[in-house]
């Protein structure tokens, strides 16, 4: 199935970055560089609800929680924003502590009702607290912790991710297992 096409936006603006399932399974959320995300029904394999965001913003990789909340990492503009899947619509735009750390990829962690933050500029992980709307700041050991994806380990708790720092090869690739204490 075809990429919907940006309007008047580069090539590169078509690429899919993030892909995921809502609760039902019909509807395959992704993004894309050039400033949309959207659902795709696998059932009807029909294109709906295509949001477009400013040129800029640049979403990356998608989280979801088990009520089809969908969290979006702006990118560009150093905001997190906060998705009704069910219902189709926004809710919020929240503005990171450093807009300016590029948030790369968000990960729902059910254990602790939280919306994890990995960077690509800020040397931090941040924590978002949806019930009290607050950020928390987890400074990182290394330098150039250019975060792809995070993970939740459901047992431990403990978030995982690897300093990924473009070009490949750079010296500060590294596995990372932070344990938050909470």
């Amino acid at each position: 199935y075809p990429a919907p096409e940006a309007n008047g936006r580069s090539g590169i603006g078509i690429s899919l970055y993030g892909t995921l399932l809502d609760s039902t399974g019909e509807c395959a959320w992704f993004s894309q560089l050039g400033g949309y995300f959207g659902c795709f029904n696998t059932k009807t394999k029909q294109l709906e609800n295509l949001v477009e965001l400013p040129l800029g913003a640049a979403p990356r990789r998608l989280a979801i929680d088990k009520n089809d909340m969908i969290w979006v990492p702006l990118f560009g503009s150093g905001q997190l924003m906060k998705y009704d899947g069910a219902k189709k619509r926004k809710l919020a735009i929240y503005d990171l502590p450093d807009r300016a750390s590029a948030p790369y990829t968000v990960i729902w962690d059910e254990q602790r009702k939280l919306v994890w933050v990995g960077t690509s500029n800020g040397d931090v992980i941040y924590s978002f607290n949806p019930a009290t709307e607050k950020f928390g700041v987890l400074p990182l050991p290394r330098k150039n912790a250019y975060f792809r994806k995070l993970y939740v380990d459901p047992k431990s708790g403990d978030l995982i991710a690897s300093y990924a720092f473009v070009p490949a090869g750079a010296s500060t690739e590294a596995v990372v297992v932070i344990h938050p204490g909470f």
